[in-house]
């Protein structure tokens, strides 16, 4: 049994990887903003922990107690007998927490099946040049993450891919979920890419244009649906955003 102030943590691929021991902070931390795309179901003790859904996308996980694993994304599944054991799963979507530790153990990969399926986003990032905020576009897959931007100032833009999680790079900031997509759709979006120009004429163009021209090609290829309720909603906000940081 973990001392107070302590917990251990159980993350879980299928079987236990690593036992990680943490020490509970002396002083309560401010509840931690998570990526849009994440979000967490806790099955056990809500004593212990809590969460809270916003509207917009975005998830703050706090704790009233301190005993709550302190894991980056996934869901936290509190096994029976052993409250201070936490097992970690990665699944995107809230679910009322009502499934046994077995059920979720044999249905893990059902589950993810069901509910990793591809996405596109606009990763925003801190200005690299100037007053305006960073933006890339973010292709998630079953298997791998890609991001497409430019890079660079007028007249010097370039087109930059990459496979890489924009959570990882240093200046990222939040990601405004799109739309979701098929597998069957990436080979068009990448189309769609290698088909959007990159304009070192138009003295106001940049990486947020960029981004919008290749959203704009994926509605005319009909991979998303300018209809969709969410995606209309997710370019309301961008528009927003658009433009200088004042």
């Amino acid at each position: 049994m973990a001392k107070c102030g302590e917990f251990e943590a159980k993350k879980a691929t299928g079987s236990v990887r690593e036992i990680a021991r943490v020490k509970e902070p002396k002083e309560p931390k401010e509840p931690r903003v998570v990526d849009s795309l994440d979000t967490y179901l806790l099955l056990g003790s809500w004593k212990q922990c809590w969460f809270q859904w916003l509207r917009g996308g975005r998830l703050v996980r706090g704790t009233n107690s301190g005993s709550c694993g302190a894991e980056k994304h996934g869901i936290v599944a509190w096994l029976p007998g052993t409250p201070n054991f936490y097992t970690i799963h990665s699944i995107p979507q809230l679910i009322y927490p009502l499934l046994p530790t077995s059920l979720l153990y044999s249905t893990k990969w059902l589950l993810k099946l069901v509910f990793m399926s591809p996405y596109l986003a606009v990763a925003i990032f801190h200005p690299r040049y100037g007053n305006f905020q960073h933006w890339a576009l973010h292709l998630h897959t079953d298997t791998e993450d890609h991001l497409f931007e430019v890079d660079g100032e007028h007249p010097g833009f370039t087109e930059v891919s990459s496979h890489v999680h924009p959570r990882d790079i240093p200046m990222y900031i939040q990601s405004n979920r799109a739309s979701a997509v098929g597998n069957v759709d990436v080979p068009t979006i990448q189309a769609v890419v290698d088909a959007t120009p990159v304009d070192n004429e138009t003295l106001e163009w940049d990486c947020q244009d960029y981004v919008l021209e290749i959203l704009e090609g994926c509605e005319r290829e009909a991979v998303i649906d300018d209809d969709d309720a969410d995606y209309v909603e997710a370019m309301e906000i961008l528009r927003n955003k658009r433009g200088p940081i004042l």
